[in-house]
């Protein structure tokens, strides 16, 4: 691993550390907390799989991206006034 990402890496690992469960008020609120936990395994599954088998073209990916080419994609996709919510959302 680079030398000038691992603070950036530890920082983001440290927030998944264990942490006590928060005690929740209503049914729906353990529900909501549910369901984000359920997310978050999602989320890192998927993260796993593209490190596995995809990293490579995610870092060229990443190489060919610019603020320039994602906005002209959204405007695209969405229109030019839409594509600002989309583009917020993402940031």
């Amino acid at each position: 691993m680079p030398e000038e990402i691992k603070p950036a890496v530890i920082e983001v690992l440290s927030e998944f550390e264990a942490k006590p469960v928060p005690k929740l008020s209503t049914p729906q609120a353990e529900r909501e907390f549910l369901e984000v936990i359920r997310m978050e395994e999602e989320f890192q599954s998927c993260l796993r799989e593209l490190v596995a088998s995809r990293l490579e073209e995610t870092v060229e990916f990443r190489r060919k991206m610019s603020p320039s080419y994602l906005i002209g994609y959204l405007q695209d996709l969405f229109g030019p006034v839409i594509f600002f919510d989309h583009l917020l959302s993402i940031t």
